[in-house]
This record gives C-alpha cells, structure tokens and sequence, in this order.
C-alpha cells in the first residue's frame, strides 16, 4: 500500500501528484483508522448541522491536500498516510466558526475547538516520531482559511444559507472524494 499510494514525497516530486490525496485514503494501523473515524464522527456531524453538509466534503478535500502539500514542503522526504490533515481542517473551519458566529451557538463551543487543537498540538510533540505535524498544521490552517472566506460577512448567520451554487459544489466535492477512493482502491490493486 505505501508503494502504490501513500504520500511518498519523492515520488510526487518524480511525476506522481496523485500521492498527495490517495495518501489521505491510507492509514499505518487499525489504531489510527480508529482514531480517525472517532474524529471524523465527532466532527462531520457539526460542520453539516451547524454550517452546511455542501461544505463537509470540500473543507475536507481541500484540507487534506492542504495538510498534504505542508508535509510535502516541510517533511520533503518523510512517508505520511492518514486523513488527519483533512480532519484538522475541520477543527481548523470549526474554531473559526465558532470563534465568528459565537453569539449563534453554544457559548463553548469555540473554546471547545481551541482545546481540541491545543491537545493535538501536545500529541503531536510527545508523538513527533509517527504524527505528520506538517500534515496536522497545513490542514488546520487550510481549514481555519476556508473558513475565513465563509464566514467573512460578520453579520452572517447560522446555517450557511443554500444556494444552487453551493450545492452544485458540495455534490462535486462528494464525487470527487468517492473517485479518490475508487482511484486509490485502483492503485492499491496494481491497475493503471
């Protein structure tokens, strides 16, 4: 699996871009799967009810290439795998939400964000030898920007209201993760 599709930085660097997400498909052990899919429903659930559920596949796209493209940089010749970049991006879209819209929801809620990346940061530095802190940052910040840009209007509220372009976007963020899915499952297969 490492050889056909996780995030082999020299590898991407020789002509292999697509590493940059299908590495995000893998993970190094049962424990960081669980780990992740423990995040993933912790978090998911509040970008969709109290953002948009248009939003939750494109902040995570985009996080985890952005979390990605930071390893790339920072950590040129370490191999990463995990979706973590893409689920920081959602602490990352959350804290900030959180932190713009707080007179619309629960008053803790922003500071509950901001305890959950503390704790990641310390995780991150007792475990520095098998955590992408690279990976972690680049998707909190790609996150944390995203929803920057959404929640820019200060008298915005709470959901973001709908429109035909933000579902279009949130349908082809959908796809686009279910054929990196597919196209990593190729990959991992041996097939072209």
């Amino acid at each position: 699996a490492v050889a056909r599709a996780a995030l082999v930085k020299p590898r991407v660097l020789a002509g292999e871009p697509w590493r940059l997400l299908t590495g995000t498909m893998l993970h190094g052990n049962l424990m960081h799967i669980f780990m992740n899919v423990s995040a993933w429903l912790s978090l998911s659930p509040l970008v969709e009810r109290s953002a948009s559920r248009h939003l939750l596949p494109l902040v995570w796209l985009l996080s985890a290439l952005g979390g990605s493209l930071a390893s790339l940089l920072l950590l040129p010749q370490a191999t990463s795998v995990g979706a973590s970049g893409g689920l920081m991006g959602l602490l990352g879209f959350l804290a900030v939400m959180g932190w713009r819209r707080r007179a619309l929801l629960p008053p803790d809620l922003g500071r509950s964000m901001l305890r959950s990346i503390g704790l990641m940061a310390v995780f991150g530095a007792l475990a520095w030898a098998v955590i992408d802190n690279a990976g972690h940052g680049g998707g909190l910040l790609t996150g944390a920007l995203l929803g920057a840009w959404v929640f820019r209007d200060p008298e915005g509220g709470l959901p973001v209201p709908d429109s035909p372009a933000l579902r279009v976007a949130g349908w082809a963020g959908l796809m686009a993760c279910l054929a990196l899915a597919a196209f990593t499952g190729c990959k991992l297969l041996g097939l072209p």
